[in-house]
Parts: C-alpha cells; sequence; structure tokens
C-alpha cells in the first residue's frame, strides 16, 4: 500500500445520490359505452289521400297531399258524399252519395267532374271496393237489414250478388291482385268476424276469430302479403289494436297498443302505398271532432294530418294513393 504523504489530509469520497423516481400513476381505463342503435328515419311521405270531411258544414269529399297539405274540395252538394275509394288507375274515384235521397253508388272524375250514379234501386248500397283491374266494384246493397255483397262493372252494367245468404257479409275488399276478397261477417255466430273468399266470392271461410272487430274495412298491404284491421283486444273491451294478419290468418303484429291519448276508437283505416304508414280517423283527448292522423307501421311517427276548424267537424279517410 503506498504512504501517505505527511500534512495531507485526506478527502472522504463523495457520495451521488440517485434520485428517486416519481411514481408513475396508470391511468384506470373507462368502460366504453355502447351506442343505443338510432332508428333509421322513416322515409318521406308519398301520394294523396282522398277523404270525406264535413269542414263546410255537411259531408263532402276532399283530397290532400299525404303530408295533410294541398287540401282540395272535389264535391259540392247539399247531400252527404262519403266513402271514396280510388281506383287503381287514379283516374276515377267511386263514393256513396244520398243525394238522390237514399244511399247510391257514384262514380267521378279525381278532379270532381262528371259524377255518375251506378246504382238505382230503393235499398241502401254503401261501401265500394274496386277490383284490382279496374273493371268492377264491389259494394253492398242492404235489403231489409241483411247485407249482401253485390258486384257490377265500372260502369254499372252488369250488376249481380257476389256473396249472399241468411248472414251479414259486409265491407268488401279485393286483394291487389284480385285473387281473394276480404270482409266480414256474422255467419260464424260470434259477431262479426274477418273473413276471406276467392276473387269471384267462393270459398268464404274465416280468417280471424276471437276480436270483435271494428266496422272499417280491412286493409291490404300493397304487396298483398298482409292484411290491417282494428278489433278490441280480447276481454278488454274498450282497448283497441290495428292488428297485422298474413293472409292465412297468421298473426304478424299489432300497431298503437290502446290509442293512448284518444277519446274514441278509430272510424276508419288506410294503408299507405309503400306499406309503411297508416292513416286513421279517431277522436283525440280534448277535442270534440274527429281528425286524421298518421303512424307508421313500426308504432313511430304518430301526428295528425287534419286541422278543422269548428265543432263536431268529421275527418275520415277513405283511400291512399301513390304518386302518378
Amino acid at each position: 500500500m503506498p504512504a501517505t504523504p505527511e500534512g495531507t489530509a485526506t478527502s472522504a469520497p463523495t457520495t451521488i445520490s440517485t434520485p428517486i423516481p416519481s411514481p408513475q400513476f396508470t391511468p384506470t381505463p373507462q368502460a366504453t359505452r355502447t351506442p343505443r342503435p338510432t332508428a333509421s328515419p322513416l322515409p318521406p311521405l308519398i301520394g294523396q289521400i282522398v277523404f270525406s270531411s264535413s269542414r263546410d258544414g255537411n259531408d263532402e269529399i276532399y283530397t290532400m297531399a299525404a303530408d295533410g297539405s294541398e287540401i282540395t274540395r272535389l264535391t259540392d252538394h247539399p247531400a252527404t258524399d262519403a266513402y271514396p275509394n280510388w281506383s287503381p288507375d287514379g283516374q276515377r274515384i267511386v263514393f256513396v252519395s244520398d243525394r238522390d235521397k237514399n244511399k247510391e253508388i257514384y262514380v267521378m272524375n279525381t278532379d270532381g267532374s262528371e259524377a255518375t250514379r251506378l246504382t238505382d234501386d230503393r235499398v241502401i248500397d254503401n261501401w265500394p271496393s274496386w277490383s284490382a283491374d279496374g273493371e268492377r266494384i264491389a259494394w253492398v246493397k242492404v235489403i231489409e237489414s241483411n247485407y249482401d255483397i253485390y258486384v257490377m262493372n265500372a260502369d254499372g252494367s252488369e250488376q249481380e250478388p257476389l256473396i249472399e245468404g241468411e248472414s251479414s257479409d259486409l265491407l268488401p275488399v279485393w286483394s291487389p291482385d284480385g285473387s281473394y276478397l276480404v270482409f266480414q261477417s256474422d255467419r260464424g255466430g260470434n259477431g262479426f268476424e274477418l273473413y276471406i273468399a276467392e276473387g269471384d266470392g267462393s270459398n268464404p271461410r274465416p280468417l280471424a276469430s276471437g276480436q270483435a272487430l271494428l266496422p272499417i274495412p280491412p286493409q291490404w298491404s300493397a304487396d298483398g302479403d298482409k292484411l290491417a284491421f282494428v278489433a278490441t283486444r280480447a276481454g278488454e273491451g274498450r282497448f283497441y289494436d290495428i292488428y297485422i294478419i298474413d293472409p292465412e290468418g297468421e298473426a304478424v303484429g299489432s300497431v298503437m297498443a290502446e290509442f293512448e291519448g284518444f277519446a274514441h276508437a278509430p272510424s276508419s283505416l288506410v294503408w299507405s302505398p309503400d306499406d309503411l304508414y297508416f292513416a286513421f280517423s279517431s277522436v283525440s283527448e280534448g277535442f270534440n271532432h274527429t281528425e286524421i292522423f298518421l303512424i307508421g307501421v313500426d308504432g313511430r311517427a304518430l301526428r295528425r294530418l287534419t286541422n278543422a276548424e269548428g265543432e263536431n267537424i268529421s275527418n275520415v279517410p277513405g283511400d291512399w294513393i301513390g304518386p302518378d
């Protein structure tokens, strides 16, 4: 070991402190929220609705755009004009009027011109419906409190019974392809139920039972795959739904359970030409007249289409046709 020189102090080694690192905190991962699926918006409304209204003092026939705009009056007569129905080609409107003292079937152009009476008898003729090809019209003839379904050519010729008997058969509607005729009947002995027959009136058979039907014509979807009707819920006589079934009577769905916010059951129902909406008439709570409302087939987009001023006004849709 080498000697240390005298008088020289020995320095202590310098200690270098190692800095202690600050603790590093890793943030706790936050749970990622899965966004709720957003319902796709319904497509725009298309076509025109023909309807009856007492907004000008008595029941007349009007048309409007499907959004409730462009209301046009077609008839102007002191009698009652009601139950309008568009021909498949959109060129004519069949309707019911008592302008000749009792209810008869008439047809007119879509601008209201050339109104022509098709039936001429002393009984009540009601609820006309076009065939798919526009060549014939089915309707109901009321003879001594009995309701039978008749058919005639679109010009009123060759009138003959289509479905008749001891029962009451009413509110006929042909399928879009003309293969079937749907109607209401009490022939089963259980009140009025939904029946279906071949397009020529043969082989009538029950289609939906167990529900109290409202006196509203059933509605075919444009593709002919579904039928809609209004009935009370089984066991709940004051609640109403729009029911959707297929032509075999199998349930497809229902819309607008209980008709919440409405003071009365609907008095009419029509299906849009794109099968996406229903228009119906009812009285909303707080009002004393019947207006036309719209709802999506999926239960969305409820809105009012008409807003007539006055007391005890009635607006009732008759048919909905697509654009030209």
